[in-house]
């Protein structure tokens, strides 16, 4: 799957199996966050603002843009 209109034309069962491995990255990455910065209440939201962010990086890559402005891109958010 090159892009999120392509989605919907997935069978049902690989939709299901999408979800299912989207969801569970995202409790992983609230675990790692707890576990990184203790229990604060504000890991969920920011691992959706890291979901949100890399699946644009991914949606841009898939365009085709330079490679360089997209690592500087990942570089600039890092730090």
């Amino acid at each position: 799957m090159n892009s999120m209109r392509e989605f919907a034309d997935l069978p049902p069962k690989a939709r299901q199996i999408m979800i299912a491995n989207m969801t569970k990255a995202h409790q992983l990455l609230i675990d790692n966050l707890a576990a990184a910065r203790g229990g604060t209440d504000d890991n969920e939201s920011l691992a959706d603002l890291i979901i949100t962010f890399f699946c644009g990086i991914c949606l841009e890559q898939n365009l085709g843009p330079d490679r360089t402005r997209i690592t500087k891109k990942i570089e600039a958010s890092c730090s």
